[in-house]
């Protein structure tokens, strides 16, 4: 049997998936409650993880609610220092480049906590 020599394409696509193996694990935080870490792989969509952290913080009746106003948002931070809201990028995208979550209650979505203001 005869196998090919790796060249530098295939070491780059392997280095990326093991990084990508590796870095599935983020921090959630939430004012008032201790961070957690959560694997984001074991998930199969948002639907799956905004379930989860409703559960892990007692918000359960609380769901996060993008569209209106008054209500929790669940939003990440990427490795790039960005904020986005959960739910922005396709879900195979969100797991690769997710590196912490935070959940904001309805009066922290209008303080401006983040650079460019509030998040409503």
């Amino acid at each position: 049997m005869i196998f090919a020599q790796p060249n530098d394409s295939t070491v780059f696509f392997l280095n990326i998936v093991a990084w990508v193996l590796c870095y599935y694990v983020c921090q959630v935080h939430k004012r008032g409650a201790i961070s957690r870490s959560i694997d984001i792989g074991s998930f199969s969509g948002y639907g799956e993880l905004n379930q989860a952290l409703a559960h892990m913080f007692g918000m359960e009746g609380q769901p996060e609610d993008r569209q209106s106003i008054g209500r929790w948002k669940f939003i990440y931070q990427d490795y790039e220092g960005d904020f986005l809201f959960v739910g922005d990028d396709p879900w195979e995208e969100f797991v690769i480049i997710v590196k912490s979550i935070w959940i904001l209650s309805p009066q922290e979505v209008l303080q401006p906590m983040f650079p460019g203001g509030d998040l409503t």
